[in-house]
C-alpha cells in the first residue's frame, strides 16, 4: 500500500507537469528520488491505458499555447497613440468623402449615358 504522500504526488502528477515541472523538480517538491517518480509514472501510466513517454512529454516553458515565445512588447504612449488614431480617422473620413464622390458621378455619368442611348 502506497503511503499518503506518494498518493498524493501520483494525484497531483498531470497538474504539476502542466505547469512546466521536471521530474526532478517534482522529486524534490515530494522527497522522493527520480528513480521512484519514474516507478509512479509507470503506474499511473498503466492505470491510464497509456505508454510513460506520453506523460513524460513536458511542455515548452515559457511557450503559450500556440507553440511560440511571445515577443516583448514595447511599451505605448497612449497620447501618441490617440493622435495617431485621430490622424487615421480623419485620412479615412477624407477617402470616404472622396469615394462617395466618385460614385455620384459615376452615377451622373450613367443617367447621362443611358439619356443619351434613349436618344
Amino acid at each position: 500500500m502506497k503511503n499518503e504522500r506518494t498518493l498524493q504526488m501520483m494525484k497531483d502528477y498531470v497538474e504539476l507537469h502542466r505547469q512546466g515541472l521536471s521530474i526532478a523538480e517534482i522529486a524534490r517538491r515530494y522527497h522522493l528520488s527520480t528513480r521512484t517518480i519514474y516507478t509512479r509514472l509507470q503506474e499511473i501510466a498503466d492505470a491510464a491505458g497509456v505508454p510513460r513517454e506520453s506523460l513524460l512529454d513536458a511542455p515548452d516553458k515559457g511557450k503559450n499555447h500556440f507553440g511560440c515565445t511571445p515577443k516583448p512588447v514595447a511599451p505605448v504612449d497612449i497620447s501618441k497613440f490617440h493622435a495617431r488614431c485621430e490622424h487615421i480617422t480623419t485620412e479615412l473620413t477624407a477617402l470616404q468623402e472622396e469615394v462617395s464622390k466618385s460614385i455620384e458621378e459615376l452615377e451622373i455619368m450613367g443617367q447621362l449615358l443611358n439619356e443619351e442611348e434613349e436618344q
